[in-house]
This record gives structure tokens, C-alpha cells and sequence, in this order.
């Protein structure tokens, strides 16, 4: 076979690797693509090279420069592309979750990752970013899937620890480990929200109302205990007025016994006295007056004495 066939076979054959890495993206094509156009070049420096020795300079030239990739330049590499998302944040898309209990929430997560094997997360996975976010997701659509509402709003930590403990396996193949787990947004959905504030609002009305009946039934109690006990103390407040006023009279007749003029004189200062009241009222008209004021007292003493 001539040697300038030789060439352009090797050349065309290089090519083919190398645009064929186009559309299979691995670098292990290109540089055996790249170890066909070195067989070629060789052959322009030493045209008497045989087809044997042309293959084994193809195949230790492939390995080589595939190994070199490898281990030097693509760790240099992408540690240079990687290096400024070394750390990272993921913020899961909003959707929404069904919890246990049938109600609808919308919530969302954000992981904050360390990229510590940049290669794993270039090759191991087509995008680390996108592998993130639908494993958050997916992830969070589960843990409070198996919640109540109630439950799914006020345990924001242990939704948080879950999740990191449910995606951190997986993506430790993709060489990155995850730092933290943020709930970003856990809110119910416009009809549950809504829902939800009828029935705190019929919970509030319910509250007064049975606050504002505990109220008037204490009031009413208390007013009732009140009077009852003005009643008492009005009782026993005339019991002794009567009594005072018993014993009062009855020393009054034991005093007098026989002599009528001290209490004459006592009534008739009295009488005078209320007279006096009397006259200088505004409502007084005429007033009746006994004709015999010694004789009514005595029949008042002696109906006493009785």
C-alpha cells in the first residue's frame, strides 16, 4: 500500500474520531482520533514504516495521551472551570404537595453542596444542577407526603434533616456532598389558605361567643349573689332595728311607770319639732292634728304596756 494513502487513511481516520466526539461526548474518541493523525505525521517522517508498527504506535500513542488526559490536564482543567462553584446553592423549583391529610401546599427547598470531586460531577452525571433540583424535589414531595398539614407547617427542622439525610447518598456518587438544607417557601395553596382563614375566622366568632355567654352568665350570677346577700343584711338590719326599738320602749315604760310627764314633754318637743318640719315643707297642704295630744299618748303608752 503507498505511503500517501497510508497518510490520508490515518488522517481521515483521525478526523472521523475526532468529529464523532462531537456528537459522543467521552474525550476517550478524541484522543484516539487525535493518536490516528500522530500515526500520520509519522508516516511523513518515515514512509518505509510498516502496517504493524503504524498500529502499535496508534495504540500506544491512544493510551498514552488518554492517560495523560486523565490524570493531568482534565483534574487541571476543571478544577479551573469548577473552581468558582466549589460551593454552590441548588434552589428547587416551587410545585405542589399533597399531604397526607389531602391538603395542597406549595413549597420549595434549597441545597447548599460542595463540589469536592469536580470530574465525578462533570462525567458522573449530564448536569449535576438539574440531577439536584428533581432529587430535592422528588424528595420533598415524599417526606411531606407522608405528613399532616398541621404537622408539614411547623416542622420546618425535621423536614430539613430528612431531606439532607435522603439526598446526600445519592448525589456522593456525583462527588459532591451537601452542607445544608433550606425550606425556602412551605405555604398552603390560595384555595387552602383561604380555607384555612374562613375557619380561623369561624373559630374566633365561636371563642367571642362563648367568652362573651360566660361573661353574662357570671354577671348574672354575681348580680344574683348580690341581691341575695342585700336581702340578708336588709333582713337582719331590721331584726335589729325591731329589736333596738323593743328594748328602747321597754325601757321607756319601766322608766315612766306611773309619771306621764317626762314623756310628755319628750313628745311634745318632738311633735313641735316635727311641726316645724312640716310647715316648711313645699308638699305640706293641710295636716290633722288630734285635739286631745295628751290623751293619744297616754292611749300610745298604755297600748305599749300591754
Amino acid at each position: 500500500m503507498e505511503v500517501k494513502l497510508l497518510y490520508w487513511y490515518w488522517l481521515v481516520f483521525g478526523m472521523v474520531l475526532i468529529i464523532a466526539e462531537l456528537f459522543i461526548p467521552s474525550f476517550t474518541i478524541f484522543w484516539f482520533g487525535l493518536g490516528a493523525i500522530l500515526v500520520a505525521g509519522v508516516l511523513l517522517m518515515l514512509p518505509d514504516l510498516t502496517i504493524s508498527w503504524q498500529l502499535f504506535i496508534w495504540a500506544i500513542a491512544s493510551c498514552i495521551l488518554t492517560l495523560l488526559w486523565f490524570k493531568f490536564f482534565k483534574p487541571l482543567m476543571v478544577d479551573r472551570t469548577e473552581a468558582g462553584i466549589s460551593r454552590e446553592a441548588i434552589l428547587g423549583e416551587s410545585g405542589q404537595v399533597i399531604t397526607r391529610d389531602n391538603a395542597v401546599i406549595i413549597a420549595n427547598a434549597v441545597a447548599y453542596i460542595n463540589i469536592v470531586a469536580p470530574e465525578k460531577s462533570v462525567y458522573g452525571v449530564e448536569d449535576y444542577r438539574l440531577a439536584i433540583q428533581n432529587l430535592v424535589q422528588t424528595s420533598l414531595r415524599s417526606i411531606i407526603g407522608e405528613m399532616d398539614l398541621d404537622d408539614a407547617l411547623s416542622s420546618r427542622d425535621e423536614i430539613k434533616a430528612r431531606l439532607k439525610t435522603a439526598i446526600s447518598d445519592d448525589i456522593a456518587d456525583w462527588g459532591i456532598t451537601i452542607k445544608t438544607v433550606e425550606i425556602q417557601d412551605i405555604n398552603p395553596s390560595e384555595t387552602m389558605q383561604k380555607a384555612m382563614e374562613e375557619q380561623a375566622a369561624a373559630e374566633r366568632g365561636r371563642r367571642a361567643t362563648v367568652t362573651r355567654a360566660d361573661g353574662e352568665k357570671a354577671a348574672a350570677i354575681l348580680e344574683a349573689e348580690g341581691r341575695l346577700e342585700a336581702s340578708k343584711r336588709d333582713a337582719q338590719a331590721k331584726v335589729v332595728l325591731a329589736e333596738a326599738s323593743q328594748r328602747a320602749i321597754q325601757k321607756v315604760t319601766d322608766a315612766i311607770k306611773d309619771n306621764e310627764l317626762p314623756v310628755m314633754f319628750l313628745l311634745g318637743e318632738k311633735y313641735i319639732e316635727a311641726l316645724k318640719n312640716l310647715s316648711a315643707s313645699q308638699n305640706s297642704k293641710v295636716i290633722v292634728l288630734p285635739g286631745d295630744i295628751p290623751a293619744a299618748v297616754r292611749g300610745i303608752i298604755s297600748a305599749v304596756g300591754k
